[in-house]
């Protein structure tokens, strides 16, 4: 009676629970993205803005937005410390990019019109419209990631000058990260 039991139940369960453990292995080696280490960040506390609506989107950092990236134990200046919220981030090299990198897109380069080209020499044209190896790209946003300052719900800016970094002894991970829609 056990030995059915057994055979009928318990080899199967066995048998699921090794072939969902071997998936979780699989996709947490594909997912790595290599060694870490930690970082220190400067977030945006505010949002710069330009009257220029277009060119808000294309050149204003906005709150959240990460500005540069240190190695753990780089001095801060004062003005830093004051002005930007420092974080503790243990990134892959790939994440430490993808914090900086802007947001950008190909210029369709087939609507080229007839008033663009006008005063051009022929040769001026051809490489005007001519597809190049490497495509022309536009700048939509600054930075296509940021910090989800959701995360920290207590901060205010003006934290900075009373109490100093609030969270400079926490270490973070990719989770406080955030792609903009």
């Amino acid at each position: 009676m056990l030995k059915k039991l057994f055979k009928k139940y318990i080899i199967p369960m066995i048998v699921i629970f090794l072939f969902i453990a071997g998936v979780a292995l699989i996709l947490k080696v594909s997912l790595d993205e290599g060694p870490k280490e930690i970082y220190e960040v400067a977030v945006m506390v505010k949002d710069q803005n330009n009257s220029n609506s277009d060119e808000d989107m294309s050149t204003s950092m906005k709150k959240g937005d990460v500005l540069v990236i240190k190695k753990e134990g780089q001095n801060w200046s004062r003005t830093e410390l004051v002005t930007y919220l420092i974080l503790k981030i243990e990134l892959s090299e790939e994440q430490r990019q993808k914090l900086t990198q802007a947001q950008t897109e190909e210029v369709n380069r087939s609507k080229t019109t007839d008033k663009e080209l006008e005063g051009l020499s022929s040769e001026q044209k051809k490489e005007f419209i001519e597809p190049r190896k490497e495509p022309e790209m536009k700048t939509i946003r600054p930075r296509e990631y940021r910090i989800d300052m959701r995360k920290f719900k207590d901060f205010t800016p003006i934290d900075l000058l009373n109490i100093g970094q609030p969270y400079f002894e926490e270490v973070y991970d990719w989770g406080i990260v955030e792609k903009k829609k």
